[in-house]
This record gives structure tokens, sequence and C-alpha cells, in this order.
């Protein structure tokens, strides 16, 4: 039964890993595009790239500014 399980369990996450798509950090327009897009998988990846970067300049910008005020 354990085997069972096992297997199921591998071939759900074979299922999400191929067709779930990440929509971490995206906006509502962001993720229109990712579904508009002809490789929605590839889009997101792209997007959540960039909106990584975004929030890493807002944290230092953020940082700068409190520096700056103390």
């Amino acid at each position: 039964m354990y085997l069972i399980f096992f297997a199921w369990d591998l071939v759900g996450l074979a299922i999400i890993y191929i067709w779930v798509v990440e929509t971490k950090q995206l906006s509502l327009e962001d993720m229109d595009s990712v579904f508009d897009a002809p490789n929605p998988k590839k889009r997101s990846f792209e997007l959540f790239a960039e909106a990584k970067e975004r929030a890493k300049f807002e944290n230092e910008q953020d940082r700068q500014r409190r520096e700056e005020g103390v």
C-alpha cells in the first residue's frame, strides 16, 4: 500500500511540475500576460525573476532611506 501511495505522489509531483505555473509575487496584469503567453510556464518564470529583482531593488532603496533618516 505504501508503494502505491508513493507512486501516486510521484505522479502528482510530475503533473504539478509540468503544468502548474508560478504566480507568487505577480500582479494581476502580470498573471494576465502569463496566461496569454504561448508558453505560460516559461513566462511565469521570467516574470517571477523580474518581480524578485524589483523587490530586491525596492528593499535596497528602503534600507538607504532608513540609513539617511538616522
